[in-house]
């Protein structure tokens, strides 16, 4: 059931669990409960990246959506809701999952063993025996002996080789190279990043007139007014041009039923 005393090949000579006064036991689980914490750590790292840069990549994007759009301050709500979802996300991933996943012994003696195939099924085997130290039978001798085997067998391994940080650099990149885009960005067309913002989050009062403006020169004279006048009168319809630069009054009165006065009256101001 147990391989060799000698140093495991490929795996450097790091700290070494001192096992005198700490019980070969003692000494295993507290190797094992740093690879899980390091595990733990790697995840939040990555997670939080990956959250970071897509965070990065919707607050590059939303902006010039909004100013090429045409989009307004409804639209934010799209912005607010997939940023909490991103960060949500990345909490779940990066923190919950990883603390419930590596919460068990067995789950990092089985990563251990994954990543040191010299290890065969050793770790995992004294982690069962040692949980079911009290109910089991057999020699308390040959269960000590394998306990102390393994606390040796683990002293030459490296937490940094076993849990490596390097899945993180990719995270890493992507968030960088998001930061740098967004950066260009607001170097090369600071008003679209400025003036999408502006149109999702500020509060711009309401023009009257649907926004129309003052004009200065005069609109009549390009407008020209059909009147029809109802079938009693019996009268055809009269066409009202308007021209610019003089002043020009019509007046037609008619006469209704109920004795009502109805009066159109286009007035000119041009000079």
């Amino acid at each position: 059931m147990c391989s060799s005393d000698l140093p495991l090949p490929g795996w450097r000579q790091g700290a070494r669990l001192k096992q005198s006064p700490v019980e070969p036991i003692q000494a295993i689980h507290t190797f094992l409960d740093k690879v899980a914490r390091r595990l733990k750590r790697r995840a939040a790292w990555s997670s939080t990246l990956y959250m970071v840069a897509a965070l990065a990549a919707l607050a590059w994007v939303t902006p010039l959506a909004a100013h090429w759009a045409k989009l307004d301050r409804p639209a934010a709500w799209v912005f607010i809701l997939l940023a909490a979802v991103f960060a949500v996300g990345g909490c779940i991933r990066g923190f919950l999952i990883p603390r419930r996943r590596w919460k068990r012994r067995e789950a990092s003696a089985r990563y251990v063993e994954e990543q040191v195939s010299e290890l065969g099924s050793d770790l995992l085997s004294t982690i069962e025996l040692i949980q079911d130290e009290g109910n089991a039978s057999g020699s308390q001798e040959l269960r000590a002996a394998l306990f102390a085997h393994t606390a040796r067998r683990l002293e030459p391994l490296r937490l940094r080789s076993l849990v490596s940080f390097a899945p993180v650099r990719r995270p890493l990149s992507a968030a960088a190279g998001i930061a740098l885009v967004y950066l260009a960005t607001a170097l090369l067309a600071p008003s679209a990043l400025a003036q999408g913002w502006q149109r999702l989050f500020a509060h711009t009062p309401e023009a009257p007139f649907d926004g129309a403006e003052l004009s200065i020169e005069p609109l009549v004279g390009d407008v020209d007014i059909l009147v029809e006048f109802p079938a009693y009168t019996r009268k055809p319809s009269l066409r009202l041009a308007a021209s610019s630069g003089r002043s020009e009054e019509h007046t037609s009165e008619l006469q209704s039923p109920m004795y009502l006065v109805c009066r159109l009256l286009l007035e000119n101001g041009g000079g």
